[in-house]
């Protein structure tokens, strides 16, 4: 009986160890990155309590690099290689949006304030004269999740959109062809909606001293039964 004790006891404290171990390191789980190309999935998915910059505030022409946003506690700045330009509107729509003063500028969008899980906006690529042109506008999250956008010759311009399921989204660089401009205009910036699911019935999980005791439990019902049979 006394090897059968000393073997519940091995087994006892194993568990015991493991039970510390999964309290004192837990798993971490993989913070998964989703993209989009439409404006009302991304906002299904991120929090109401957004930033919209539409840049309308902005006068037009160059300005200097980088600038800083921030509103509702979210902070940003926007930089270029060179300066930032303030175009006239969509096509010419006369509503403001931000890019590079010169071509072939790579745009980064720079997150400051350590909260933002969502990020989304027009993006597109213009030509001297502020007028929509075609090619390939690429956006590239920090943690290397890629979208790559159409840009097309006339109104409306497409969206591109991140949402992380909790990494913190700290840059956002857009790029595009050397012989066009890059820009982006209704920009949101907020926080993704929970989308981690806990398990069904956590409660129903048992704590590891309840583990421990039932082992116990069991190994000392063991050990009477055979000692009982040896009579």
């Amino acid at each position: 009986m006394s090897h059968l004790l000393q073997n519940i006891t091995k087994v006892a404290s194993s568990v015991v160890s493991l039970s510390f171990a999964a309290i004192v390191f837990p798993l971490s789980a993989s913070a998964a990155t989703i993209t989009y190309n439409n404006s009302a999935t991304f906002l299904s998915n991120t929090s109401s309590n957004y930033y919209l910059e539409t840049f309308d505030s902005l006068p037009l022409r160059e300005t200097n690099s980088p600038k800083a946003f921030s509103q509702g506690g979210f902070a940003y700045t926007v930089a270029a290689p060179n300066r930032l330009w303030v175009g006239s509107g969509i096509g010419n729509t006369g509503s403001p949006f931000l890019g590079t003063q010169n071509p072939n500028d790579n745009l980064t969008i720079s997150f400051t304030s350590g909260n933002v899980t969502a990020i989304g906006g027009n993006f597109f690529l213009n030509d001297t004269n502020d007028d929509l042109t075609t090619g390939i506008v690429t956006l590239t999250l920090n943690d290397g999740s890629v979208i790559n956008l159409n840009s097309p010759s006339s109104a409306p311009v497409p969206f591109g959109g991140f949402t992380t399921d909790g990494s913190i989204i700290t840059s956002l660089t857009v790029s595009g062809p050397t012989t066009a401009w890059e820009n982006f205009d209704n920009l949101y910036v907020g926080t993704a909606i929970n989308r981690v699911q806990l398990p069904p019935n956590p409660t129903d999980v048992p704590e590891p001293l309840t583990v421990l005791g039932t082992i116990f439990g069991a190994g000392y019902g063991v050990a009477l039964k055979r000692k009982l049979a040896k009579r």
